[in-house]
């Protein structure tokens, strides 16, 4: 009897636990149709502490009343300011040495930043201490603005500080770039639907992530293009790259959704924007110079802390065919030797439909070994 008991009061409970996890799913609905919030952890807890027992959408008013004062008290408690040279180790100190798999760029790219027409750097101080960092440079002619490098320090995470971070920096732009109408950003995660409420999605890349001693790219390279029959590539000045890409047969045929996407940063293909990637010193490498099937374009390799010597670079390919998407990443691997010393960990980001044949393809017997296994890069954006 007791055992049935047990059943019972289990039964009941999980019951009512289950119209605990309806009714907050049911307020969530209602807080995405205020397009207040973004992040269900900050919704959880509030939900929590409030222990809400009314309908859907007073509950929804309660923790939306409870999220705004606590932001308007976190931006109370913050300083804002543009960030100078001298800021860079408080900069880095907010960087976990974990984040981005290790490999977190902001200290290659912090001093440039810095100098970069069009891209504003903010940061966040609390109690004196920098506590947070957003940057958004402006693209499409000054039309667009790409936030880019968001960092919160770890032990301050889920208290508010990226909304009012970024909120700080939106007001900016509106004020300071009034011809400004949307906003872009990347994401190696799929977006929530709370995000997909506020952002359209543009375009994604599948990325294939590898790495390797430095000396094993050779070899590796040497394998690849043992299995190449008859791909040649060119590689191509900076000029015929800007022709190129600006092509209506790559804009419609090769890019995504009509996109350049370099390194994370989405351009639209317009002569405004070869300023920009004139800048990232990009490797070009084509199929043929006339109507490529393939088009790609590698960053510099940089520092990063997954090791004291590892480097990082980014290969992105515009293709929908396996064999000319393997013949220009053989290409720019071949590009970069012997240069590069150390730990080598880079991302190469294609079509979707590619993505299996090139992991395929990278299949070897040279020491280099797969870093990720599938994700994605996704672009974002809304209107401002």
């Amino acid at each position: 009897m007791s055992r049935l008991k047990s059943t019972s009061a289990s039964s009941h409970n999980h019951g009512a636990s289950g119209s605990r996890v309806l009714r907050y799913h049911h307020v969530l609905v209602e807080i995405r149709k205020r397009g207040q919030m973004d992040a269900n952890n900050d919704a959880g807890a509030t939900w929590g502490s409030l222990n809400c027992t009314d309908g859907a959408r007073d509950c929804a008013v309660k923790i939306h009343d409870a999220l705004t004062v606590r932001s308007t008290r976190m931006s109370a408690a913050l300083e804002f300011s543009l960030a100078q040279e001298q800021d860079f180790q408080q900069v880095l100190n907010i960087c976990s040495s974990d984040a981005f798999d290790g490999l977190d760029y902001m200290a290659a790219a912090f001093h440039r930043w810095l100098q970069e027409p069009g891209r504003v750097v903010f940061i966040a101080r609390k109690d004196n201490r920098v506590v947070a960092l957003e940057s958004a440079l402006l693209i499409d002619g000054g039309q667009t603005a790409v936030f880019q490098g968001l960092r919160v320090v770890p032990d301050l995470r889920g208290h508010g500080i990226a909304d009012a971070l970024q909120k700080h920096v939106t007001d900016y732009i509106h004020q300071h770039y009034p011809q400004v109408s949307a906003v872009r950003l990347s994401r190696a995660v799929q977006p929530s639907p709370q995000t997909l409420a506020k952002y359209r999605l543009v375009a994604k890349e599948a990325v294939v992530s590898l790495r390797c001693e430095a000396v094993h790219l050779q070899a590796f390279v040497a394998e690849l293009g043992s299995r190449l029959h008859g791909h040649d590539t060119v590689t191509l000045s900076q000029q015929q790259a800007e022709t190129l890409i600006l092509s209506d047969h790559v804009v419609f045929s090769l890019l995504p959704s009509k996109t350049i996407i370099n390194d994370w940063e989405p351009l639209k293909p317009m002569e405004a924007n070869m300023e920009v990637l004139r800048r990232r010193r990009l490797t070009w490498i084509v199929d043929r110079e006339l109507e490529p099937s393939a088009i790609s374009l590698c960053t510099t390799p940089y520092p990063v802390p997954y090791r004291h010597d590892a480097l990082h670079f980014n290969i992105n390919i515009f293709s929908h065919s396996v064999s000319s998407a393997c013949a220009v990443f053989v290409a720019q691997l071949e590009s970069l030797l012997p240069r590069l010393q150390g730990l080598l960990i880079f991302h190469t980001f294609v079509h979707p439909e590619v993505w299996s044949g090139l992991r395929q393809f990278c299949q070897n017997n040279a020491g280099v070994s797969f870093f990720k296994d599938y994700w994605e890069e996704v672009i974002l954006e809304r209107d401002l």
